[in-house]
C-alpha cells in the first residue's frame, strides 16, 4: 500500500510523522472501575490521534497501560480490565488526553483474532 493514500484513520499528515511506519489498529471490548472507555487498543495507535500527556508516559514492556483522561488512576496504580477473554491486570503507565473516543492503551497486546477487509476504508 502506498504511503500516500488517506486512509479515514489516519490523515496523510499523521501519516507522514510516522515515517513509513505501519500501524495497525485494532479494538477489543475491555472495561474497568475508574477509568473511562469500552475498547483496548495496541499501544502503536495512540500515535493514530493527537494526545497530550497528563503523567507519566508510555508502557515500557508487557502488563502496562495507558489511560485517558480523565481517570482517578496514574502512573504506578494497578488495574484491571475486564475483557471477552476474562480479566487482566495491568499496572498505568501514563495517562493521555485526546479529542478520539476514551480507551485504553497497551504495549503487550494479545492479537486480533480476524482483520476484515471492510473494516478498512480509504478516504
Amino acid at each position: 500500500m502506498p504511503l500516500a493514500t488517506t486512509w479515514k484513520s489516519c490523515p496523510a499528515a499523521r501519516l507522514s510523522r510516522l515515517r513509513a511506519a505501519t500501524v495497525l489498529d485494532y479494538a477489543r471490548y475491555a472495561s474497568a472501575r475508574g477509568a473511562p472507555g469500552d475498547t483496548v487498543h495496541p499501544w502503536a495507535a495512540a500515535s493514530l490521534h493527537g494526545y497530550t500527556w497528563v503523567s507519566g508516559g508510555p508502557p515500557a514492556g508487557p502488563g502496562q497501560l495507558v489511560l485517558t483522561a480523565p481517570t482517578r488512576l496514574g502512573p504506578g496504580g494497578r488495574i484491571v480490565l475486564l475483557t471477552a477473554d476474562g480479566p487482566r491486570r495491568f499496572t498505568v503507565s501514563g495517562v493521555i488526553r485526546t479529542g478520539a473516543q476514551a480507551a485504553f492503551y497497551a504495549r503487550s497486546h494479545w492479537p486480533a483474532r480476524r482483520v476484515s477487509p471492510s473494516r478498512c476504508s480509504r478516504a
